[in-house]
């Protein structure tokens, strides 16, 4: 059975996967929740994660997915991060669970709009950071593209306003424009076709597959180490509540064979 820790009064989560060399992950469901005009919650504080059979679950209300962080409200109703400024949505209350199993974990994250008014193309930021890993690297982290598989390493990375952040789009779509990711990611030319990535060790071969339902786009930061993906939720319409699915999977196999599994 897969172990894990909350930490608690956050929507962070470590998971250990003992005995495989991966060490321990931190996860992060969610770190935030966009829109194409800016945020509405980032670093949420102050949940209590519950216990149930075989896992976890957590509610955040909308007083609570704002917390303190680098994300700072400059003026009312914009925030800034980094230097980039967006605005400040209304908040979005979400829900999130996990399921622990032998060498998988699931899980979901559910979005409400209690506002009269729509909010467009939502989407939620989950990072899992590898906390035990001096063997993580870009020629470590596979996804599927375009092109064929590939590692983050043959996609060229390239340097920008801060250079340890990149982040491939997901399908043939515009790409996602959100003013905050667009000024601290850097969006590589490659493109990704699916929310999936292999992360495998360089020396046993162990895998981790991090595998979301639908995503606009995937990214990492390398100085931090950590694969991410952003979660799609689409339009949430007034009154409405849309929930994803994805799943962390500790696994043997080449990253060819992994990325040819279903989602």
């Amino acid at each position: 059975m897969i172990q894990y820790e909350v930490i608690p009064g956050t929507s962070q989560v470590y998971v250990v996967f003992d005995g495989s060399g991966i060490g321990r992950c931190k996860f992060w469901l969610p770190e935030g929740v966009v829109t194409p005009r800016g945020c509405a919650g980032v670093y949420p504080s102050g949940m209590k994660w519950l216990e149930h059979d075989s896992g976890l679950r957590q509610g955040a209300a909308g007083d609570q997915v704002f917390g303190p962080g680098n994300v700072k409200e400059v003026e009312p109703g914009v925030i800034e991060c980094c230097g980039v400024r967006s605005v400040k949505e209304a908040a979005l209350p979400w829900n999130s669970s996990f399921v622990f199993g032998d060498t998988r974990v699931d899980f979901s994250l559910s979005v409400h709009n209690p506002h009269d008014h729509t909010l467009s193309d939502a989407c939620a930021v989950l990072c899992l950071k590898f906390m035990d890993a001096p063997w993580w690297d870009l020629e470590s982290c596979f996804f599927k593209t375009e092109q064929g598989i590939m590692s983050i390493a043959q996609t060229k990375w390239i340097d920008g306003r801060f250079p340890s952040f990149q982040k491939w789009h997901v399908g043939p779509e515009a790409p996602y424009d959100n003013p905050v990711q667009n000024g601290i990611w850097t969006s590589n030319q490659v493109r990704a076709t699916l929310p999936m990535w292999v992360v495998q060790h360089s020396e046993n071969g162990s895998s981790i597959l991090f595998v979301c339902e639908s995503a606009y786009y995937i990214h990492c930061n390398m100085s931090n180490p950590c694969n991410d993906i952003a979660l799609k939720f689409g339009d949430v319409q007034p009154g409405q509540t849309v929930e994803r699915h994805g799943y962390i999977e500790l696994a043997e196999g080449t990253p060819e064979a992994l990325l040819t599994r279903s989602i």
